[in-house]
């Protein structure tokens, strides 16, 4: 069965979305102000941060799921 969750509530995609956009902005800026010259490291950055942080967020999605699967039981 599937519902639809109100944009108010925290557990909406697009908050997850938007807190991953937010992080990586911050990154990319930080990045950018202490490096010498913003170069194929940095973007390595960026992209082993984004694989981490999107690899958390599943992490945390399976194991909510899994933990509301166990509470129904």
């Amino acid at each position: 069965m599937s519902h639809k969750l109100p944009l108010s509530d925290s557990n909406h995609p697009a908050w997850a979305f938007g807190r991953y956009a937010l992080l990586m902005m911050v990154l990319s800026v930080v990045l950018w102000q202490n490096a010498s010259n913003f170069d194929m490291t940095e973007i390595r950055s960026l992209v082993m941060m984004g694989a981490v942080m999107l690899g958390w967020g599943v992490t945390e999605k399976v194991a909510q799921k899994k933990l509301k699967e166990s509470d129904d039981d």
